[in-house]
């Protein structure tokens, strides 16, 4: 199977994408023995089951070995762009039995993960088809995630039938879990890919990562309540930086408004540190303007002035970041 790929930060405002450091520090210190030991391993391999038998070899839980494989991934395996932009091709091929079919979806699951290996190169599929494989070999159960990503303004309240990209769900201690070794790996920056690793997508929360991330598969989004792919894209855009914080937006909850010249836009948010300055500004400005906010116990609310006379996209940012980002419309 392929899947057109959308990489995150590919339309993105490149600034975001060297913040990220920063996000998860806690998840990196966890797993400092298990990098450290990862990053002393070679850049190549010829098989996955070589990777497979040196992972065993060297961590004991099922917590660790996945780690293992998740930062071998994002640490060696660079995006290819060529391969981005020559983009989606089908895969044909005739079988008679469903048997038939399964073995040649797995011989062409292998060459992909052999030159993901080898090149240390690949899209999504590479690494989501790698890391499964892998953790087959270590006896881990896993499952590669196709479905849709959300990364630009462009995303909000745009439906596609077809997905743009692939992750994973590993179970750790009979719960399952998400990652995406891709977008921990780096980022692009214009026509280039930026090796840049992170946390952030490592096993995290479902309710965030279902913000960024939406399955073909209701019950890979690992909540409750489920929600639709209208809904998903109808969210406004959120940077991985606005949870670092432990924010959480109230309102609007729509990524796309509709405002009139001259009004002004009400946010609510939970939980924003006062000491944090929060700034906002719309596509095309050559300078942010500083929020003043109110505060109601540990909920903010503030306005945000539309002096536009058109179509706009508006950014809210913390401090230099931007952490959330709205479509703005006049009435039709």
């Amino acid at each position: 199977m392929k899947y057109i790929e959308n990489p995150f930060g590919m339309k993105q405002l490149i600034f975001i994408l060297f913040t990220l450091f920063c996000i998860h520090q806690h998840v990196a210190q966890e797993f400092s023995a298990v990098d450290e030991k990862i990053s002393s391993y070679p850049t190549r391999y010829e098989s996955p089951e070589k990777l497979a038998k040196q992972i065993e070899s060297d961590f004991a839980t099922d917590l660790e070995k996945v780690r293992a494989v998740y930062y071998w991934l994002s640490t060696n395996v660079a995006y290819d762009m060529d391969e981005f932009r020559r983009g989606s091709r089908l895969q044909q091929f005739q079988y008679s039995t469903e048997e038939e079919k399964q073995e040649k979806l797995n011989q062409l699951n292998d060459r992909i993960i052999s030159t993901t290996l080898i090149a240390n190169k690949a899209v999504c599929e590479g690494y989501a088809q790698t890391f499964h494989k892998i953790c087959s070999l270590l006896q881990i159960e896993s499952q590669v995630i196709p479905g849709f990503s959300k990364t630009d303004f462009r995303d909000i309240a745009l439906e596609r039938a077809i997905g743009d990209h692939a992750w994973n769900a590993v179970k750790i201690d009979g719960e399952w879990k998400l990652l995406d070794a891709t977008w921990s790996a780096g980022a692009t920056q214009g026509a280039n890919w930026v090796k840049r690793f992170n946390d952030f997508f490592f096993l995290t929360d479902p309710t965030v990562f279902g913000l960024t991330h939406h399955p073909y598969e209701k019950k890979w989004q690992l909540v409750d309540t489920p929600q639709s792919q209208e809904a998903f894209f109808n969210m406004p855009l959120f940077s991985p930086y606005f949870f670092d914080y432990g924010m959480k937006l109230v309102s609007p909850l729509a990524g796309k408004l509709v405002v009139k010249t001259n009004d002004k836009i009400t946010f609510t948010l939970e939980n924003v540190p006062k000491e944090l300055r929060l700034f906002y500004a719309y596509n095309g400005d050559t300078y942010s303007q500083e929020i003043k906010r109110v505060y109601t116990g540990n909920t903010c609310t503030f306005e945000v002035p539309f002096p536009r006379e058109n179509t706009a996209v508006l950014y809210i940012l913390a401090l230099r970041n931007v952490i959330l980002t709205y479509r703005i419309n006049l009435p039709s």
